[in-house]
């Protein structure tokens, strides 16, 4: 019941646009604003439609913007402006602006519309807006506006065959992306396996820079928070003919990075010293706030080092630390001092805080550390060795990975062993040294597992 009346009071509202302020644009570029524009706008709600023809893409930029208090808490207390990826549908990806917050905003496809939705007394200017059009292609498309919207060819259609498409996000210096999904849908497969993927980059589309591998249709990928203002999403699809699957609808986000501290709310992120000029030549002593929500483990994987950031590393005159909780000496999970990339380290628990000190800082100061959420799924239970009084029992998560070792035990019974005890010890190293490569590198292709999947956070 709740979901017919939310779904009955949304279609009310949509169906509540005053048909006198209903407005469709259709050329390539144009402008539009407000009713009364630059004077006040009185209370109701106006529609724009904005079409386009197919193969294209619309950008949406904001000259003015006023249309009274800016948001609390995330919530828009008064007038709001909501832009829709297509139509006014509530399954569509959607801003909601208000303030005088500006955003521009580039489509996935050929539609966009904005709703001017006044309810209160107060009257305010409103705004005055220009769009154009960009073509939407599988290789060499930028996206450059604030935020943004990809999807995958021919959305929400079957996507063609024999597909290899990169879509870069590049925005100004200082500011950093978040990358979310709303629609994925693609062949199960394992992520070292994958026969139709997308990948996600950081800063660059180089193998040392790819942050996950994805191809698992029962979740969505995991949400991302770049390093730079810089990042990548691949979609490759194989020959196989593909009659049912829709592929993937993406959005970004930007935000601005102004000093070295930070708070991360993502499932996965990459943690780095922000390209601010002013930070050149001091002393850093930064903090970094993780809250990787839904985790029961945060697994931290080194990317990259500047050449000079650790060039005392006996001294360990410059460090980062990753703390799983606040900053005490027994939350102190590692100290990095060398350069070091293959090692990676794991917690417990939903946040974490990464802290550096690194003095005169450079560029070539600077490192990268890509982190990712995880939450154990069901535990399973598989026999890797036995014979007449001895058994070794290996515990594990499925994910599209592969298997996550969880622990391994090995016991005998009270009767005699049969085995010498030097093949008892080997095997019992043996199975450590597995359970501990496995644990350490399961996070190698930086996908997200919840629930045994790899994942950011289920569809609804």
């Amino acid at each position: 019941m709740k979901l017919i009346s939310i779904a009955f009071i949304t279609a009310i509202m949509m169906a509540c646009v005053d048909a006198s302020c209903n407005f469709k644009l259709t050329s390539n570029s144009g402008s539009f604003h407000s009713p009364n524009y630059p004077n006040n706008y009185a209370s109701g709600k106006c529609e724009y439609k904005i079409t386009v023809p197919k193969g294209k893409a619309v950008q949406l930029t904001w000259k003015t913007f006023n249309v009274g208090p800016s948001k609390v808490n995330k919530k828009c207390p008064g007038d709001t402006v909501s832009v829709y990826d297509g139509t006014k549908d509530k399954n569509n990806g959607i801003d909601i602006l208000c303030g005088q917050e500006i955003q521009s905003i580039t489509s996935s496809g050929g539609n966009l519309t904005i709703i001017l939705d006044s309810k209160s007394d107060k009257k305010y200017k409103g705004f005055s807006a220009s769009y154009t059009t960009i073509d939407v292609a599988c290789n060499g498309m930028t996206l450059s506006t604030d935020s943004g919207y990809i999807a995958s060819p021919n959305y929400p259609n079957p996507y063609p065959i024999n597909s290899n498409c990169l879509y870069k996000i590049q925005l100004p210096p200082r500011k950093v992306i978040a990358i979310g999904w709303l629609g994925f849908d693609i062949p199960f497969g394992q992520p070292s396996n994958c026969q139709d993927y997308v990948e996600v980059y950081d800063k660059e589309p180089t193998e040392s820079s790819k942050v996950y591998r994805y191809c698992d249709p029962g979740y969505y990928p995991p949400q991302f928070t770049s390093s730079s203002n810089v990042a990548y999403i691949k979609f490759v699809s194989s020959s196989t003919k593909n009659k049912n699957h829709k592929g993937f609808i993406a959005y970004y986000r930007s935000g601005t990075r102004q000093t070295c501290n930070i708070n991360y709310g993502t499932a996965t992120g990459v943690v780095t010293v922000p390209n601010v000029p002013s930070l050149v030549g001091q002393n850093l002593d930064c903090k970094i706030n993780i809250n990787a929500k839904l985790s029961d483990i945060i697994n931290f994987k080194w990317m990259e080092f500047g050449s000079d950031l650790f060039s005392k590393p006996d001294s360990c005159q410059n460090f980062i630390e990753i703390y799983g909780g606040d900053m005490t000496a027994s939350n102190l999970v590692s100290k990095k001092c060398n350069s070091k990339t293959g090692s990676s380290v794991s917690m417990n628990g939903t946040t974490a805080i990464v802290h550096y000190k690194i003095k005169n800082y450079n560029t070539k100061k600077n490192f990268r550390l890509v982190y990712q959420g995880v939450t154990t799924g069901v535990l399973h239970k598989e026999i890797i060795f036995k014979n007449a009084t001895c058994e070794a029992i290996e515990w594990y998560y499925n994910t599209p990975s592969g298997k996550v070792i969880s622990r391994t035990s090995f016991s005998c019974s009270s009767a005699t062993v049969t085995l010498p005890t030097w093949a008892i010890v080997m095997i019992g190293i043996g199975i450590g040294l597995v359970a501990i490569t496995i644990f350490c590198c399961f996070c190698a292709n930086f996908s997200i597992i919840i629930k045994g999947k790899c994942l950011g956070y289920r569809k609804m």
